[in-house]
């Protein structure tokens, strides 16, 4: 993908903060794409719901729309289903998400654009993005986290299990972003990385 302006790419696992990281960068002035909005459009589209039917049975798509609980338990039941769940979703996803940052690009050329996504690396966007952000923070913090959002421990677990590691994903990341401490410790990371980036771009 030609890139005009920057994408900052953020990414971590379930629980991490990686959407608090995000939204911090956007009130710095990045213009935000989270995936995981883009996946819920997805889930109104009605082929695809007829494939999560077929897939997973078709008690997982209501006349409300899709039982997205239900979906999740199913989804990440078994590595098998997992892989099921992203080939049916992930695709959509990477379109609209390539339109998005097209129709950004076009409006503004210059513009910095933070990328919101789960599965940044898992789903190839990391050669969408520079520098690649992977915010992390101790598994005990994660549950804790999770389980404060009235997610079930049970249910915390299946969405880990079949997630790449965080350690993987740290290792492949440009920067760090510990949000394992307090909120002023992040905000303070992120305002670090922001400069740095601003500076860089006046650098040329």
């Amino acid at each position: 993908m030609r890139k005009r302006g920057r994408v900052i790419g953020v990414t971590g696992n379930f629980g991490t903060g990686k959407s608090t990281v995000a939204e911090m960068f956007g009130r710095r002035g990045a213009v935000a794409i989270s995936a995981d909005g883009i996946a819920r459009a997805v889930l109104q589209k009605s082929r695809i719901r007829r494939r999560l039917a077929r897939r997973f049975g078709a008690e997982v798509v209501t006349p409300a729309g899709v039982d997205k609980r239900l979906l999740a338990r199913r989804g990440f039941s078994s590595k098998k289903n997992w892989d099921d769940l992203c080939r049916i979703i992930h695709p959509e996803v990477l379109r609209r998400t390539r339109e998005k940052l097209k129709a950004i690009f076009r409006r503004r050329p210059d513009a910095v654009v933070v990328l919101d996504v789960p599965l940044l690396i898992e789903s190839g966007m990391a050669s969408w993005v520079d520098p690649l952000v992977v915010v992390k923070a101790g598994r005990r913090t994660q549950r804790a986290r999770l389980v404060r959002k009235g997610w079930l421990p049970a249910e915390v677990r299946r969405r880990l299990r079949w997630q790449m590691p965080l350690e993987k994903k740290v290792n492949m990341a440009d920067v760090v972003i510990d949000n394992d401490g307090s909120r002023r410790s992040t905000e303070s990371q992120v305002q670090r990385l922001w400069k740095r980036l601003k500076q860089e771009k006046k650098d040329g």
